[in-house]
C-alpha cells in the first residue's frame, strides 16, 4: 500500500516511521525554553531620552493622568511594553511610587484589554542611578490579542505613593519636523500632544530553545534526511 510522506509517495516503512516519530518528539522538545526572546513591533524612532538633550522631558505620572501613548500594532498580540524613566526627586528619606500599565482599545478612556501587575519603584538619596535614564519592562499576564492597524493606547497608571517617576517623552526641536512615532501621539491630562510621544517599545515574547533541544532537533533532521534518501531514491533519467 502506498502512503504520502514528507519525501514523496513511498511504501510505509517501519524505519521511516520511527524517524518521523523522533522528529516530531524533538520539535516538541525544542519548544522547551531556557528563557524568552523579545520580538519588537512598534518602536519609537529615537535613542535614549536624556534630560539635557533638548528633545526630551520627564513629567510625573499622577499629576498628568490620564498619561498614555497611542500606537498601531502590526502584530496580532502585545506581550510587553518598555518605557523610559528618570527618578524625579531626591530625598534623604526613601521615596516610593507604584505604577502599572493598561492596554486600552480605541481611545485613552476606551475598554481596558489587559493590565500589567503593579510595580513598585523606590529611591533614596545616595542610591545609584540618579539622573540616569532607565528602561523598564512591563509584562502582561498573557499576550493580549489586538487587531493590526487599529489604534490602541498604552496608559501608565499611578497606583499609589510619591511622585517619584518622571516618564520619558520626546519631540522634535522645531515645528514641522517629523515626530519620532508617526502612527500615534502622546496624551497627558486626557489631551493629545501632537508633537510629543512617550518613549516606548512594545512587542511579544517567544520561547528561546535550549542548546540541548536544538542539538536533538538537528540530529533528528539529519536522520530524517538520510532515511528519505534511502527510501526515496532518485529515479534514473
Amino acid at each position: 500500500m502506498k502512503r504520502s510522506s514528507f519525501c514523496g509517495t513511498a511504501e510505509l516503512h517501519p524505519g521511516r516511521l520511527w524517524v518521523q516519530v523522533v522528529l516530531m518528539w524533538s520539535v516538541s522538545w525544542a519548544a522547551l525554553s531556557q528563557g524568552t526572546i523579545k520580538v519588537y513591533d512598534q518602536v519609537i524612532n529615537y535613542g535614549m531620552p536624556d534630560l539635557y538633550d533638548g528633545h526630551s522631558d520627564f513629567p510625573p505620572v499622577r499629576t498628568n493622568a490620564p498619561f498614555a501613548q497611542s500606537f498601531e500594532p502590526t502584530l496580532d498580540k502585545v506581550g510587553f511594553v518598555e518605557i523610559a524613566f528618570l527618578y524625579g526627586w531626591s530625598s534623604d528619606s526613601p521615596l516610593s511610587e507604584t505604577l502599572c500599565l493598561n492596554l486600552r482599545e480605541g481611545s485613552v478612556t476606551g475598554p481596558i484589554l489587559s493590565s500589567t501587575p503593579a510595580m513598585v519603584f523606590t529611591y533614596a538619596n545616595g542610591d545609584p542611578g540618579w539622573g540616569v535614564t532607565h528602561v523598564q519592562d512591563f509584562l502582561f499576564p498573557e499576550a493580549v490579542g489586538v487587531n493590526p492597524g487599529e489604534s490602541y493606547f498604552i496608559e501608565v497608571v499611578h497606583v499609589s505613593g510619591d511622585d517619584l517617576i518622571g516618564l520619558g517623552i520626546v519631540c522634535p526641536n522645531y515645528a514641522g519636523e517629523p515626530t519620532y512615532y508617526a502612527a500615534g501621539e502622546l496624551v497627558m491630562t486626557g489631551k493629545p500632544f501632537r508633537l510629543w510621544d512617550m518613549w516606548f517599545r512594545e512587542g511579544i515574547l517567544i520561547p528561546e530553545p535550549g542548546t540541548a533541544s536544538l542539538m536533538v532537533l538537528g540530529a533528528a533532521l539529519l536522520m530524517w534526511h538520510s532515511r528519505c534518501r534511502r527510501i526515496c531514491p532518485h529515479e534514473p533519467p
